[in-house]
C-alpha cells in the first residue's frame, strides 16, 4: 500500500505517486471532512466512482455503500491504489458497465471543463432515475 501524507488541509497525497497522466500534478485526496459526506450520502446505495485517485473517497464509501465500482484510466492506479480496495469493483473501462444503474456517481477525475462534461454525461447514462450526481473540485467555467 503506498504511503500517505496528511497535507494542512485534511487532504492527502501519496508519497511515491508519478502523477497524474494529463498533467503530472500529485492526485490530492478528499479531505476527512468530504469522506464522511460522501460515506453519508451514499449509505445504502450501490455507487460508480468515476475518478479512483487514492482511493480515499472510494474507502469512505464503502464503509457504507451497498456496493461501490470504481473506474480509472490510469495504470498507476490499477498497480498501487486498486490492489488496496478491498469489497470495492474495480473497472479499467467502462465497457463491463454497459446496462448497469447506479444510485449514486461520485465525479473526481480529470477537472477540465471538456472531461467534467463528458463525465457527466457518462454519469447520467449510468445513473438510476431519481440518482444523485456528486461532483469534487471541477473548474468549470462560470
Amino acid at each position: 500500500m503506498p504511503k500517505f501524507k496528511k497535507l494542512e488541509n485534511g487532504s492527502q497525497i501519496a508519497v511515491e505517486d508519478t502523477g497524474e497522466p494529463t498533467t503530472g500534478t500529485r492526485r490530492l485526496s478528499v479531505t476527512e471532512q468530504e469522506a464522511r459526506i460522501l460515506a453519508q450520502l451514499t449509505r445504502g446505495a450501490t455507487v460508480l466512482e468515476i475518478g479512483t485517485g487514492l482511493g480515499i473517497s472510494t474507502r469512505a464509501m464503502a464503509e457504507t455503500a451497498t456496493l461501490v465500482t470504481t473506474f480509472d484510466i490510469d495504470t498507476w492506479v490499477h498497480e498501487n491504489i486498486f490492489p488496496t480496495l478491498q469489497g470495492v469493483r474495480t473497472v479499467v473501462s467502462l465497457a463491463p458497465l454497459s446496462g448497469y444503474t447506479f444510485e449514486v456517481v461520485f465525479i473526481d477525475a480529470a477537472h477540465d471543463a471538456d472531461s467534467v462534461k463528458q463525465d457527466i454525461e457518462i454519469a447520467r447514462a449510468h445513473l438510476e432515475r431519481g440518482g444523485l450526481i456528486v461532483l469534487h473540485d471541477v473548474k468549470m467555467p462560470s
